[in-house]
């Protein structure tokens, strides 16, 4: 095969080389990355593969900043998510818990609360939202490298417990500065609207895109197509075909109308006018507010939608948290006190068994005692303490062959065993002698 070198570095390659994969440099994270809030979307208890599904649409929704990969094993628990997002600086818990009637998800803020606890009365999944569409849109990788843009619609209230939750439903998403943003970048949309008369809040997900205003299905589809084919009709006809306004020029209003004031991307250029519509790409969610509870996942509650307290009842329901979180406390400090003990104790043991293991020898007692060097046969049937000993051990190979084959003798043995003979021989002749004589 001719190498790079044989045709003067023209930039030929081998297999291997078409098979080397480059390795993907992944940048630092930027000060907008660091600072932006990180989101833990999970399931608690059992599920569905429904609700498994919309969990997966949530977390790609929520892109870029989730983690889309998060597996929970029954064994996990939430400490176990919260020692995990302090390094990766997750703010936010959503947290999905199914009973035998209702479906419940918690929104909670890392590490002091509040946790907004919404009892979910529906929900779609987005291939639902894709199958009820006439002509759904494509959705590219691309579009869920950049985070949403976030609108609250119908938030103003003079409740506390309405302006607390649209804090946090904002505060998932990461601010957006307008001096600095880029209008390219700005691809979805999520839309959280809260109705007074139904109390319930409903999110929808939304693909912004630009159209080009006052032109025809026949020279859109020039404008924008990459490949026509105009060989079966004369091109004079198709452009002239559906002249007339269509029904989404209708729909679009003055106030869809934008001029742009920059180029965003290839197609839309600066100055031109575009009318901006919304494609719904799901997922979709219906819920209503249950609870605020002012710690992580716990602690005193400040809102229930069931339950109303006096102000008496409040004041003993705070006493009584601030009385349980001194027992904890006190019971945690009790536990620590308890650990070291057992650690002193576990080093005093320690200590005396060295010592106990140290101790001198009959021998070396009556010589520091007495000053003089014993008698080798006083402390000379000594027994060992049974701890000193060594068992001894032989493979079982060993023991099965010296079982089967007898011990060879050695060179000096045999050479002792003949003088035996010779010596046993010997007697026997001169008995014989002495009889005969």
């Amino acid at each position: 095969t001719p190498s790079d070198n044989d045709f003067g570095g023209m930039g030929y390659k081998t297999k291997q080389e078409k098979r080397r994969k480059k390795k993907k440099v992944i940048p630092p994270p930027s000060v907008d990355d660091l600072k932006a809030p990180k989101t833990f979307i999970f399931r608690s208890g059992p599920g569905t593969p429904a609700l498994n599904g919309f969990i997966e649409n949530l977390r790609r929704m929520m892109l870029p900043y989730t983690a889309q990969r998060l597996t929970k094993k029954k064994s996990n628990t939430l400490k176990d998510f919260q020692s995990v997002a302090g390094p990766l600086g997750v703010t936010h818990f959503l947290i999905f818990s199914k009973t035998e009637q209702n479906l419940y998800l918690r929104i909670a803020r890392l590490q002091q609360g509040p946790t907004l606890t919404f009892n979910v009365l529906s929900f779609s999944n987005c291939a639902d939202v894709m199958r009820i569409q006439k002509d759904p849109p494509r959705l590219h990788p691309k579009i869920f490298e950049r985070p949403p843009l976030v609108v609250l619609n119908n938030f103003v209230s003079d409740q506390s417990h309405i302006k607390l939750a649209s804090v946090i439903l904002q505060n998932m998403f990461p601010i957006i500065n307008v001096s600095t943003i880029v209008l390219r970048s700005c691809m979805r949309v999520v839309l959280f609207d809260y109705d007074k008369e139904t109390d319930t809040v409903e999110m929808r997900h939304y693909l912004i895109t630009m159209v080009p205003v006052g032109l025809s299905k026949s020279v859109k589809r020039l404008v924008w197509s990459k490949e026509i084919n105009l060989g079966s009709h004369d091109a004079v006809e198709y452009i002239l075909r559906n002249t007339g306004s269509t029904e989404s020029d209708a729909e679009d209003n003055e106030e869809n109308k934008v001029v742009l004031p920059t180029d965003v991307g290839a197609r839309n250029k600066q100055s031109e006018t575009r009318a901006i519509r919304l494609k719904e790409i799901g997922p979709r969610i219906t819920m209503r507010l249950m609870k605020i509870e002012e710690g992580f996942c716990e602690g005193y509650v400040v809102y229930h939608l069931f339950e109303k307290k006096t102000a008496e009842e409040k004041k003993e329901a705070q006493s009584r948290l601030v009385l349980k979180k001194k027992e904890k406390e006190q019971r945690r400090q009790d536990q620590e006190r308890n650990v070291r003990k057992k650690q002193i104790e576990d080093g005093e043991e320690e200590e005396e068994e060295a010592d106990d293991e140290g101790e001198p020898t009959d021998a070396e007692y009556y010589r520091r005692e007495v000053g003089e060097e014993p008698d080798p046969e006083l402390f000379s049937k000594q027994k060992k303490s049974p701890a000193n000993k060594r068992a001894s051990f032989e493979p079982w190979w060993k023991t099965k062959r010296n079982k089967e084959e007898p011990q060879k003798e050695t060179s000096t043995e045999k050479k002792s065993s003949g003088k035996r003979k010779k010596n046993v021989n010997d007697s026997v002749s001169l008995k014989k002698r002495a009889k005969k004589t």
